[in-house]
């Protein structure tokens, strides 16, 4: 990735699977320090397969450094937790947040079209995530990049 250096502090949400571990792994591979957040601790705890612990294990393969966090983005209080770790563990330091966190309905898992799925987004998470990174931006921006993943 161009213009990335290897001491970035990134935070990607939802990032067990799909479209967020390929986020993750992709800016780890640049050496950087990426949060890797999602509610799978376990195979076997989600039908789809994937957990956080397993993404930030092959960041850190890949030469970066994969830091796991078990968050449920819909719970607040969660969500603050993680912030707080990252900035007491950087100090105060986020260079990128990626929001990408997304409830995967259970008729989405099913075998069938996608089409014929109901598939209902929310916005909390990406609105906690923003609150909670507030604070913990370096100096002079007032916020670090933020992507959002859309669906």
């Amino acid at each position: 990735m161009v213009g990335l250096s290897s001491d970035r502090v990134v935070v990607v949400t939802g990032a067990s699977r799909g479209a967020g571990k390929g986020i993750a792994l992709a800016l780890g591979s640049t050496g950087a320090k990426v949060y890797v957040t999602g509610r799978t601790r376990t195979e076997g705890d989600s039908p789809l397969p994937g957990t956080v612990f397993a993404t930030a294990d092959e960041i850190t393969r890949r030469g970066g450094v994969g830091v796991p966090v078990v968050v449920d983005h819909s719970d607040d209080e969660q969500v603050q937790a993680l912030f707080d770790q990252v900035r007491q563990e950087n100090g105060g330091r986020l260079d990128i947040l990626v929001n990408n966190a997304f409830v995967v309905p259970d008729a989405l898992t099913m075998r069938g079209p996608f089409w014929e799925s109901r598939c209902r987004c929310s916005t909390c998470s990406t609105s906690a995530c923003g609150r909670a990174t507030s604070p913990a931006t370096t100096p002079p921006r007032c916020s670090p990049p933020m992507v959002r993943a859309l669906w």
